[in-house]
């Protein structure tokens, strides 16, 4: 039965790779290996019932009118920056499923917010109520005033081009580090030292040996995060570019940014704001494979959870990524 599996450029050379590594002979055995690998996974706990549904695009708060109001669209794997003046309000809406926004802010001296203390303050996962905190002087920047798909993180650093090629041996992959530097290189100020980055919508865990883990985002379109500027602020944002390890369940979106200002005499202001997302990041490359009956019926029990997609291509695509991601957390080249 034949599935049509859409790729962005990394995913399609990454696949090319794994099948020369696997010693498959063409995606169709590609895919039934992944799909293989899978059943003999143990169960992730985290996965027992359904993903949840979203908030529900009826609720959307770019549908009501406000005075000075902005609206914008940040594309897929892009950034950009906005500064917001004390008592504005900035939302951050999902456009599709399970997309991971950066968030890093910055007072007027530039000093970032701090990671550190802000888990010392409100743990490593921060919902509505908390705020993020720089050290020296200890104030808040930002807090959290509503939020309708917890599982954020702090753990994190954001993701670079040096560890997109490590992972896969091919340079050229953008990942928030640089587009977080170059929202501030815009903005008029680079170089601003730190890199402590708010992952919007990254579930996260330590083990008990210190290892970080994160899984694919529970998030859906509609669900929300607003943040309020507890001082003037500017803060770099980025839909998080990547599509190997599963953090935008493997396909990079847009997400909608709508600012509220406190004073509408004063509004928010942008600066280096994408128009469109770069062509590398889009899926599309139409790869069709053919899967068996017993494949078919184990990628639908997949897709009717909605963990790793909602669909046979969605789901056959995380499949095959996590075969490369178990296969290079072992020894050899990837």
């Amino acid at each position: 039965m034949p599935v049509t599996v859409r790729l962005t450029d990394t995913q399609l050379t990454v696949l090319e790779r794994l099948r020369a590594r696997t010693g498959a002979a063409d995606l169709d055995a590609l895919a039934a290996a992944a799909i293989e690998h899978d059943r003999t996974r143990p169960p992730d706990p985290r996965w027992r019932g359904r993903r949840p549904a979203g908030a529900g695009a009826a609720t959307a708060p770019a549908d009501i009118e406000r005075p000075g109001r902005l609206c914008l669209t940040l594309p897929a794997a892009s950034g950009g920056a906005i500064a917001l003046s004390r008592g504005d309000l900035l939302t951050l809406e999902q456009l599709g499923d399970g997309q991971g926004v950066d968030v890093r802010a910055f007072a007027s001296d530039g000093i970032s917010f701090s990671a550190a203390q802000t888990r010392w303050m409100h743990g490593i996962n921060p919902s509505v109520g908390a705020s993020l905190w720089r050290a020296q002087p200890q104030r808040p920047l930002l807090t959290i005033v509503q939020d309708t798909a917890a599982g954020h993180d702090l753990t994190f650093p954001p993701c670079s081009g040096p560890e997109y090629e490590r992972y896969t041996g091919i340079a050229g992959h953008r990942g928030c580090a640089e587009m977080h530097a170059a929202a501030l290189q815009a903005a008029g100020h680079a170089p601003w030292p730190g890199e402590d980055v708010l992952n919007l919508w990254l579930p996260s865990a330590v083990d008990p040996d210190g290892t970080l883990r994160s899984w694919p985002a529970r998030c859906r379109a509609a669900d929300r995060v607003t943040l309020r500027a507890d001082e003037d602020v500017l803060l770099t944002l980025t839909t998080c570019p990547d599509d190997l390890y599963g953090t935008s369940q493997y396909e990079p979106k847009a997400v909608a940014v709508i600012a509220d200002p406190a004073d509408a005499a004063t509004p928010p202001r942008v600066h280096g704001w994408p128009a469109a997302a770069p062509a590398a990041a889009v899926a599309r490359h139409g790869a069709q494979v053919s899967l068996s009956a017993r494949d078919i019926e184990h990628v639908d029990r997949w897709a009717r959870r909605g963990w790793l997609g909602d669909d046979r291509p969605s789901v056959l695509r995380a499949l095959l990524l996590r075969l490369y991601e178990s296969l290079s957390a072992q020894p050899g080249p990837a």
